[in-house]
This record gives C-alpha cells, sequence and structure tokens, in this order.
C-alpha cells in the first residue's frame, strides 16, 4: 500500500485553472518512489464534458500523474503520495475509502490494447456482471448494445460479437477496450497514448470517438504527440520534471504559451 500524506501547500502554475464546475481536481500532488520525486506539487482541474491533454518530455511524470487519478500508482509498495484527489469533492485517496469503487468510477485506457481473451461480447458483458450491474441474461445482452451504441461501435461490431478479441485488428481491439471502459458507467475516462501503437488511420478512429465521448464524460488524456493532444483536447497542461509548468485552453497553449519552457517544448526545442 503506499504512504499518503496530505499537503495543505499547493503550488500555482501559469495559468492555473480552478473551475467550481470541475469533475476533477488535484491539489498539490506530489509522488515519490524511494528517493526520487516524480511529482512536484501539481494543481490541476478537469473539467465536466472536456478534453485535458497532459503533454510534456519523457520521464515528466505524466503516466504517474494519471495512474494517481485512479489509484493504480499505489500497485508500487514503494510510492508516497502527498496531497489530494478529488472526485465530485471526496478524496479518493482519503483513509478509509474503497479504491475497487472508484476505479469503477474512473475507466483506463492503456497505451497498447489489452483485450481479455475472450469473445467481443464477453469483454464488455465480464465488466457488467462483476460490478453486479445485471439480473439475467436479457438485460446484460441489452446493456452490451447500449454499451456499443454508446462507443459507436454497434455497426461494427453488432454483427460479430462472438468472435474472438484477439482476432481484431489493433485498431479495433483499442476501440472494443474503450467500449469496456465505458461499460461500468465511469464519470471519468483515462487514456494513456491509446493511439501510440496504432496506423494513422486507427489512431483517427479514436481521435473521433474521443472527441465524441467527451459529450458525456470527462477525459483525461496523455499524449506524447502534440498534434493529435491539439486536435482533441480543449485545454492543455504542461508538466516537466514533475511540475505543471502551464495550464490553459488548448487553442492558447499551442499557439501563444505563456511560459518560455512550454513554448520551447511546444517548438520542439525541448531539452
Amino acid at each position: 500500500m503506499a504512504h499518503l500524506f496530505v499537503s495543505n501547500q499547493p503550488t500555482a502554475a501559469v495559468g492555473e485553472w480552478r473551475s467550481p464546475k470541475a469533475r476533477m481536481r488535484c491539489e498539490d500532488l506530489r509522488v515519490r518512489f524511494g528517493d526520487r520525486e516524480v511529482l512536484r506539487g501539481v494543481s490541476l482541474d478537469m473539467g465536466r464534458n472536456e478534453v485535458t491533454a497532459v503533454i510534456g518530455p519523457a520521464g515528466a511524470g505524466k503516466s504517474t500523474f494519471l495512474r494517481c487519478l485512479n489509484r493504480m500508482v499505489e500497485a508500487n509498495h514503494h510510492c508516497e503520495v502527498q496531497g489530494r484527489v478529488l472526485l465530485d469533492g471526496e478524496d479518493i485517496h482519503a483513509p478509509g475509502v474503497d479504491a475497487v469503487r472508484f476505479r469503477g468510477r474512473i475507466g483506463m485506457v492503456f497505451p497498447k490494447p489489452n483485450p481479455y481473451p475472450k469473445s467481443i461480447y464477453e469483454n464488455v458483458a465480464y465488466g457488467l456482471r462483476i460490478h453486479g450491474l445485471v439480473s439475467c441474461k436479457s438485460e446484460e445482452s441489452s446493456l452490451v448494445e447500449l454499451v456499443f451504441r454508446q462507443a459507436g461501435l454497434w455497426r461494427e461490431f453488432g454483427r460479430r460479437l462472438l468472435a474472438p478479441a484477439l482476432s481484431l485488428t489493433p485498431g479495433e481491439q483499442q476501440r472494443l477496450c474503450i467500449a469496456r471502459a465505458l461499460a461500468v458507467n465511469p464519470e471519468v475516462i483515462l487514456m494513456d497514448e491509446p493511439c501510440s501503437s496504432l496506423d494513422l488511420g486507427s489512431g483517427a478512429k479514436i481521435e473521433q470517438m474521443i472527441d465524441e465521448l467527451r459529450q458525456a464524460y470527462t477525459i483525461v488524456l496523455v499524449s506524447h504527440s502534440l498534434k493529435s493532444a491539439a486536435r482533441v483536447s480543449q485545454r492543455t497542461a504542461f508538466i516537466r520534471e514533475g511540475r505543471l509548468v502551464e495550464v490553459g485552453p488548448t487553442a492558447m497553449m499551442f499557439t501563444a504559451p505563456s511560459h518560455p519552457l512550454t513554448d520551447r517544448f511546444i517548438s520542439g526545442y525541448s531539452e
């Protein structure tokens, strides 16, 4: 279990965004693995029906930040977490909080597709069952169809639900994994480089999915592709060496950033 310490000393970044309508909020988030400090006082709000892109150099702490949002970071027993992560005002790291319950409210999509070695149907139905969301087979089938329709995939997958998920192309597998994340009706979807292992055509379909899903969900996207982040997000946060350097509307961040470090990174001259 990761160690949790609470701090009341939040740090500011250029353009730091604090919203009364935020779905998720980080306050002075700090993470240490042994002697190595990975996150250094990140405070950031993530809005409803909005894609927040998190960009920065390799090793900046982006993926660690994302894993703090659903407590996956606790899998490392040498990890210490300081600060607060709030979901609808409730601290997900507070003592006594059920991590499994919160993970049901926060979906996760990984860089490489990881479908279950089951049928397309079972990849979605399994989550419905283990979370107790269905009481009979007919209800399950109806909800599976609803999930695929919400994900915009029913026309593509509806006639081959019994096909093995591992027989799909990588792009199809990743879209199935996104649908699987939607099955338990989350409020927030975390995406860690969802297009990094895909070809351009498959990546474009994922981006289209993200744009459609933000109408109903809060999405936090970590991306090494600045072009992809610029296309799909409404707000962008730049992290460097574990610190939130700047956050603002995506159009502003990519055309007229306020901080010189952001400008250098966006311009392709990051160290």
